[in-house]
């Protein structure tokens, strides 16, 4: 599935309440690689990256997961056996924070924890000329914010059989995977996991918007995050009173999902526009910024007939949320990447 990223804007006025648009793609970490030295034994390199690039701390109630993989290669002309990969937190780092979510899952081997030192070791096997073993494993985020660290480590046996009792030259090559961890309450982000469900909330000057997005069958990540909404220009149509000082919201999902995901958003009345109803509301879509502006007006059926449609849209005029305005958009995509 390729990622996508909506931008939603507090667009509120006579028929507008809401602008939203497609851009850019699913945070990922830049894979790290690193081979052993030539004087030092066989071309084996390891390669390390991570999802998202930048996660958001997990709390009581509100899991929040990074996945890493892991890939080692040998280059060389020759077979290499005995190979392991060893993934253990850096010492009095964050990284002591992570915990599991699954098992480790690798291409072939097996691998297994030990809790006394907190170091995931995995049995690759013999690995022949051009010849790759991956692992995936997905952790729990720390629950404190910081750059939170793994080591990964690969030792290979220069030797020509797996099963010899006497290993031949063993050869090195190690890896130190930095995740920056945020507790920002304006932008929300986790890998995640096959078949998991995942709500998302992010918070800024009384803005509260928010991803509910139901178990799917393939993993990916998930983020929201403001943006300012100078970063694309919006402008109001005619016939139509909008309010465009709001920020963005950025949301990035997957391109499409079944079942449909909830966009829930909330204003402070400070940015509801008077001429605002709950039968005028509506929400303008934008593919990608310059794409021609569509409206979303359909309102939901029980059998979501429709989608994408809206739901659940109020407007108290009276008590202590008089002036605020809330609703959901009910979608199963997020437009296309560009």
């Amino acid at each position: 599935m390729r990622g996508s990223v909506h931008r939603y804007l507090g667009v509120l006025g006579l028929l507008g309440a809401l602008a939203l648009g497609s851009l850019g793609g699913a945070a990922e970490s830049p894979a790290a690689a690193a081979c052993i030295p030539p004087e030092d034994g066989p071309n084996v390199c390891l390669r390390v990256s991570h999802a998202p690039d930048g996660a958001s701390v997990s709390a009581a109630g509100a899991d929040r997961f990074v996945s890493f993989d892991a890939s080692v290669t040998n280059n060389a002309k020759n077979v290499v056996t005995h190979v392991t990969l060893e993934i253990a937190p850096v010492a009095a780092g964050l990284g002591d924070d992570f915990s599991f979510f699954t098992e480790p899952s690798p291409s072939a081997g097996s691998c297994s924890y030990k809790a006394t030192s907190r170091t995931i070791r995995c049995t690759l096997g013999k690995l022949r000329s051009g010849a790759s073993a991956d692992v995936h494993i997905v952790l729990r985020s720390p629950t404190v914010p910081g750059a939170a660290a793994l080591e990964f480590e690969t030792s290979v046996d220069e030797g020509r059989k797996d099963k010899n009792p006497n290993p031949g030259k063993v050869d090195m090559v190690a890896l130190t995977e930095v995740v920056d961890v945020s507790a920002d309450q304006s932008r929300a982000a986790t890998y995640v996991p096959l078949n998991t469900g995942m709500d998302l909330s992010v918070a800024q000057d009384g803005r509260r918007d928010a991803l509910s997005l139901p178990p799917q069958p393939f993993a990916t990540t998930a983020e929201l995050e403001f943006t300012s909404a100078e970063e694309l220009p919006f402008t109001c149509p005619a016939g139509f009173v909008c309010r465009i000082g709001a920020a963005w919201l950025n949301a990035t999902i997957p391109g499409s999902f079944e079942p449909p995901a909830e966009f829930d958003f909330f204003w402070p009345a400070s940015q509801v526009s008077p001429k605002q109803t709950t039968k005028n509301f509506v929400l303008f879509y934008l593919a990608s910024p310059g794409a021609p502006l569509e409206i979303i007006s359909a309102r939901c059926t029980a059998k979501l007939s429709v989608v994408p449609c809206l739901k659940d849209i109020v407007l108290p005029r009276k008590g202590p949320l008089k002036g605020t305005l809330s609703a959901t958009l009910v979608s199963d995509h997020n437009g296309r990447m560009h």
